[in-house]
C-alpha cells in the first residue's frame, strides 16, 4: 500500500512540475527558460529533500582518508550531506570547498586538523569557545576554532562565507552565476582574497583546483 501510496505522489509531484513548466514557459512570451519559475521549482524540490533527509534520518558521513585523494572524496561527502539541507542559491561548489581544505590543512595533516579537526583555519577572538592557539604565539588572543567533527568544520566554512561581510563579492558574483547556470571558479576565487593574508592565495587556490582535477581523474 505504501509502495502505490508514493508512486502516486511521485506521479503527482511529476505533473505539478509540467505544469509550473508550462506556466512559466508561456508567461515568458516563448518556450525559452523562465529562470524565475525554475529557480522556485528548484527550491520547492530541495525544500522537500530536506525534509525526506530528516525523516530518513541521515548521520554525518564518517571522514576517512590515508592519502590526497580519500581526503577528498572524504571532503565530498560532508559537501553533499550538508547540501541536502543547503538551499541551491546558498551552496558553495565542492571543488572549491575541496580545494580551500587541501590547500588550509596540508590534506588533513595539520596539527589543527589533526587535533581540532579544523580543516580551513578558521580563527576565533572569543575565548569561550573550544580554540587551539598557535604555537609559536600561545598567548594570542585569538585561536583556530575546534570542532567535534571535520563535517562540522566544512559546515562552519560553508556559514562564513555565506554570512561574513568580507565575502559580500563572493555571495554576489554566485547570485549572478545560479541564475545564469553556469559557474566559474577562478572569478569565485578571485573574491576570497580576503580568507588569507597571503598575497598570492587566489593564485595558490586556482593551482589547487587544477590539481583536484588531476587527481580525481586517476
Amino acid at each position: 500500500m505504501k509502495l502505490k501510496d508514493n508512486k502516486k505522489f511521485k506521479i503527482f509531484i511529476g505533473v505539478i512540475l509540467i505544469i509550473l513548466l508550462g506556466i512559466g514557459s508561456f508567461g515568458f512570451g516563448t518556450f525559452k527558460p523562465n529562470n524565475y519559475i525554475i529557480d522556485k521549482i528548484t527550491e520547492r524540490v530541495e525544500l522537500e529533500q530536506s525534509k525526506i533527509a530528516v525523516k530518513l534520518g541521515l548521520h554525518e558521513p564518517e571522514f576517512v582518508y590515508t592519502d590526497q585523494q580519500s581526503f577528498i572524496l572524504a571532503v565530498r561527502k560532508c559537501v553533499n550531506y550538508i547540501n541536502f539541507t543547503t538551499p541551491h542559491s546558498l551552496r558553495i561548489p565542492s571543488m572549491i570547498i575541496e580545494a580551500q581544505a587541501g590547500l588550509e590543512s596540508g590534506w588533513g595533516t595539520s596539527r589543527f586538523a589533526i587535533e581540532g579537526n579544523a580543516l580551513f583555519g578558521v580563527r576565533t577572538w572569543d575565548p569561550k569557545l573550544p580554540q587551539i592557539k598557535p604555537k609559536d604565539n600561545p598567548k594570542a588572543v585569538w585561536g583556530v576554532k575546534v570542532y567535534k567533527t571535520k563535517c562540522q568544520s566544512i559546515q562552519d566554512y560553508v556559514d562564513l562565507l555565506n554570512n561574513h561581510p568580507a565575502y559580500k563579492d563572493f555571495r554576489e558574483l554566485r547570485e549572478e552565476m545560479v541564475i545564469a547556470g553556469v559557474y566559474n571558479y577562478n572569478k569565485l576565487i578571485d573574491t576570497l582574497t580576503l580568507f588569507s593574508t597571503n598575497p598570492n592565495y587566489t593564485t595558490l587556490l586556482k593551482a589547487t583546483v587544477n590539481k583536484l582535477k588531476v587527481i580525481t581523474a586517476n
